[in-house]
């Protein structure tokens, strides 16, 4: 997570995806990887698009977060994210346009009937 975050290549990725409307999906800490994402004037490429992630709770509760120099949420919102959870443990997507985002691992069937669906409709 904390190295895909400061990535320029895949920041470079994730904005020319999202330009082209391609489909961009991420799940639980990798949406943490949407961080890279900096447009030319140095603005997060995300903000003002709604998103979920791995919750503030859930680090508390999964016994890992003090490790982690910063929480997904938390970073997220920071940028301008607007970040919509739901209950911790629960399966969460969240589609704003081409951006697919899922919650934590119990959301990762749901993901990915999203950005099978998302694709079929291309």
């Amino acid at each position: 997570m904390t190295d895909l975050a400061v990535s320029p290549a895949l920041g470079r990725l994730l904005t020319g995806a999202d330009r082209r409307g391609a489909v961009v999906a991420a799940l639980c800490h990798g949406v943490g990887a949407l961080v890279s994402a900096v447009g030319d004037d140095g603005a997060f490429a995300f903000a003002g698009r709604e998103v979920t992630a791995f919750t503030d709770e859930e680090e508390a509760q999964g016994g890992l977060g003090d490790r982690s120099p910063w929480f997904v949420e938390s970073r997220l919102r920071e940028l301008g994210a607007v970040v919509t959870t739901g209950p911790a443990w629960s399966s969460t997507v969240v589609e704003d346009g081409n951006l697919i985002t899922g919650q934590n691992p119990q959301s990762s069937a749901d993901t990915a009937r999203r950005v099978v669906g998302a694709l079929g409709n291309r």
